[in-house]
């Protein structure tokens, strides 16, 4: 097995969201401070708009306004890494979180191609879906997990996407968290700095691969990653259901109280039979009903 070394752990991705005026502020002049730091670097100021809020983009980081919604942040790469701080104060929505880790190996391996092969070999386990995607460029990616989830990694050679190292030398691990995972998880590494934040990233990533049965190719027996819930996704039919608990339940029993359970029975197109058995109540005609 090729030895492999970390060499870079931090943020990769951030997208945060407020309607609060002075952290829509606070984004704005973050925003104007790494512009100006990017135009001398030769990048190019241009209009942003994603159907939800229009503002300006430059290089890694886009600023957008909405009345109806408030502020967006936008951050990605090393951008992304720098000023993460600054996007996610104590007021915010953060509602997309990117953490990475670069590993490189002595030896080339294709360790996107092996990780997919192991995980066929043991598709009779209840593991993530995993997907491999090979590029042109002789690149390739693991994807595991769902877009649709709350959380999805991808395993991809590095070296061969930035076009500075040999194929199969240089590889990345991403997590790619959405809301409301990935605000646990900024909140989680928010107090940290230093070796300290960039180990606890690095931690995060290896255990979340290693815990889908990704083969590491490093020791990951001492890590300990930030642990977050997931939360169960709320259906379009749950929040039918909870409606009609609160708001139809309640008003069809004041009806009732008033006996006006023909006129129910109307109303919802429901026998008198299964109105008595919804709400345990006798229905009698030109009478108030009485209760069983």
């Amino acid at each position: 097995m090729s030895q492999a070394e970390i060499n870079y752990a931090g943020v990769d991705w951030l997208t945060a969201t407020t309607r609060d005026d002075s952290i829509g502020g606070v984004w704005w002049r973050s925003y104007k401070q790494y512009r100006d730091i990017a135009a001398t670097e030769g990048s190019e100021e241009r209009p942003f708009n994603n159907g939800w809020y229009a503002g300006l983009s430059i290089g890694q980081v886009r600023w957008g306004y909405s009345e109806r919604l408030g502020y967006i942040i936008i951050a990605s790469s090393a951008a992304a890494n720098k000023l993460w701080h600054k996007m996610a104060p104590a007021k915010h929505r953060i509602s997309r979180l990117d953490l990475c880790v670069d590993v490189s190996l002595e030896n080339p391996l294709p360790w996107a191609y092996r990780a997919y092969a192991e995980r066929q070999a043991n598709a009779e386990r209840k593991i993530p879906k995993c997907s491999l995607v090979q590029g042109t460029d002789g690149g390739s990616t693991l994807y595991v997990g769902s877009r649709q989830s709350q959380q999805m990694g991808r395993l991809y050679d590095k070296g061969v996407e930035s076009g500075k190292n040999a194929k199969h030398l240089l590889w990345r691990l991403e997590v790619e968290y959405k809301k409301p995972m990935a605000g646990q998880i900024a909140r989680a590494i928010s107090q940290l700095e230093g070796g300290e934040l960039a180990k606890s990233i690095a931690d995060t990533v290896i255990v979340w691969f290693a815990k889908r049965d990704i083969n590491m190719l490093i020791d990951s027996s001492d890590a300990v990653g930030v642990e977050v819930r997931t939360e169960a996704r709320i259906t379009t039919n749950t929040r039918r259901l909870n409606w009609i608990r609160s708001q139809v339940g309640p008003t069809a029993i004041k009806l009732l109280d008033q006996g006006l359970g023909l006129e129910l029975c109307q109303a919802l197109g429901l026998g008198i039979r299964d109105i008595e058995a919804i709400f345990n109540v006798r229905i009698f005609p030109d009478e108030k009903k009485a209760r069983v």
